[in-house]
């Protein structure tokens, strides 16, 4: 079997690993990583194994943890433990010896897993999964997500294999019965609207990016997006102090957002002197693997654009990190009506909004996941949803289609940016209050050029004509559809 980058199997019968990859053993856990995933052992001061970090944590001091630094640690219970381990960023797995067992993924599991209650088993995609569960998968519901021509993803932890789930961002498995629990310890609270605590805010998220940039651009060469949307420009706010250590990339098309893109970045990279580069996405033929070995890799779950630009991810050979600001549309809004909610989330909503489409393998998830919502505001419902099945489900995953040695990180990923961006207010997220708050914490000059607009005073104008008549056609739609409820 071909040994697949960044992935792993967690077994307590050995008969199941995959051939080729370095096995560790710890307690009755056998783990079988590719050669490129890093392994971090946890020990008891007495030298016993507590189990394992799977991947690149960071710490808030700018620090990443390697194999070559086995944490020692003093916890007693499951609480004390998780106090460590939620101070922690980056992207990584933990597997917890204590208790009878934990396995919890970082803020934004972006080393995405999944799990098979069955044959006990916990790995990277169903690519590693053995006979006979490889093979047993939903053809009907496959064939409704159609994954290879959309960018459908799988809701509710549901995947094409019928007896594996994937474990969602802001839930740990317990071994002892492969069930999953929401974990994490302090509720999400209301927020507050009031200038100190969204500058409050701004600062926490710029330490855990700057913390982020600071432990990549440290271990290997570093390149970050450049756009004209708020996510890179928030990146580059953060990057400041490292710019001469970093490079950056925008993607060259000829769309009219790409377009918009490419303007804004050589306008930023020409006015503050970055390392900067276009990069003309290659023909997927020049990727080096198909259509269906991409697809099954990643246990076909995604494919969409992600598939079509794979050529583009595996461009640049040899270890390096990426970071992007998947994650940033937490304090945006992202699935929240321009017209509004006022009844409860319904599986229904959550297909329209997701644009997933609906199918009767979906219904019982669902529910289950429904019920199991903490009782918040519908607009911090709506967040998690995003987190839990928008960013763990889609962003992370395609991360195993690729071949070269790139390591994709979110700087936003850390458990104190998240709880930040869950509780801003509805009315600051409308109005991409945080973002703005902390580019201006951090680098306040580039808060004065626009964003997601054109730099020039006449084609700006043009360009908020566009959106505005955009804008009233979705308006349009949405009063069609719901005369139509």
């Amino acid at each position: 079997m071909q040994v697949l980058s960044h992935q792993f199997m967690l077994a307590k019968n050995p008969a199941y690993l995959p051939a080729g990859y370095q096995v560790s053993v710890f307690a009755e856990y056998y783990l079988a990583s590719a050669d490129d995933l890093p392994v971090i052992p946890l020990l008891s001061p007495q030298g016993e194994s507590l189990g394992f970090l799977l991947g690149w944590p960071v710490t808030l001091q700018g620090e990443m943890l390697t194999p070559s630094q086995p944490q020692q640690l003093s916890p007693d219970t499951t609480a004390a433990f998780e106090a460590w381990l939620y101070r922690l960023g980056g992207r990584w797995l933990c597997l917890s010896l204590l208790e009878g067992g934990q396995f919890y993924t970082d803020a934004m599991a972006s080393q995405p897993c999944i799990y098979c209650p069955q044959a006990q088993l916990i790995m990277s995609s169903a690519a590693l999964l053995p006979s006979p569960w490889q093979e047993q998968v939903d053809t009907s519901l496959m064939a409704a997500m159609d994954v290879r021509h959309s960018e459908h993803f799988y809701l509710f932890a549901l995947l094409p294999q019928k007896h594996c789930l994937r474990l969602l961002a802001n839930h740990k498995l317990l071994l002892s019965d492969f069930s999953v629990k929401r974990h994490w310890p302090q509720a999400f609270t209301a927020g507050s609207a009031e200038p100190d605590d969204l500058q409050q805010k701004a600062k926490t998220i710029c330490a855990v990016v700057q913390a982020h940039i600071s432990a990549c651009a440290g271990n290997a060469p570093t390149k970050i997006g450049l756009s004209a949307g708020y996510e890179t420009r928030l990146m580059l706010a953060c990057a400041k102090p490292w710019l001469s250590e970093l490079r950056f990339w925008t993607r060259k098309e000829h769309k009219t957002r790409a377009g918009l893109d490419q303007k804004v970045a050589s306008h930023l990279a020409g006015t503050l002197s970055l390392q900067h580069q276009f990069v003309l996405p290659p023909a997927a033929a020049d990727s080096g693997q198909s259509e269906d070995e991409w697809l099954a890799r990643t246990g076909h779950c995604i494919g969409g654009s992600a598939l079509r630009y794979r050529a583009l991810i595996d461009i640049e050979q040899g270890r390096h990190f990426a970071l992007t600001g998947i994650g940033g549309e937490l304090c945006r809004a992202f699935y929240w009506p321009e017209q509004g909610l006022t009844g409860p989330l319904t599986a229904a909503l959550l297909h329209r909004l997701s644009g997933v489409p609906e199918h009767p393998a979906f219904a019982k998830a669902a529910r289950d996941y429904l019920q199991q919502l903490p009782d918040l505001p519908l607009w911090q419902q709506l967040g998690l949803f995003y987190l839990e099945n928008r960013v763990g489900a889609y962003a992370s995953v395609h991360k195993y289609g690729n071949k070269n040695g790139i390591i994709f990180m979110y700087p936003l990923n850390h458990r104190h940016a998240v709880d930040a961006m869950l509780t801003l207010p509805l009315s600051e997220q409308q109005k991409n209050k945080l973002h703005r708050a902390v580019i201006c914490h951090a680098w306040p000059e580039l808060d004065q050029l626009p964003y997601n607009e054109p730099l020039g005073f006449f084609s700006r104008s043009l360009h908020r004509l566009q959106q505005q008549l955009k804008k009233q056609l979705r308006a349009l739609r949405s009063a069609l559809y719901r005369a139509e409820q």
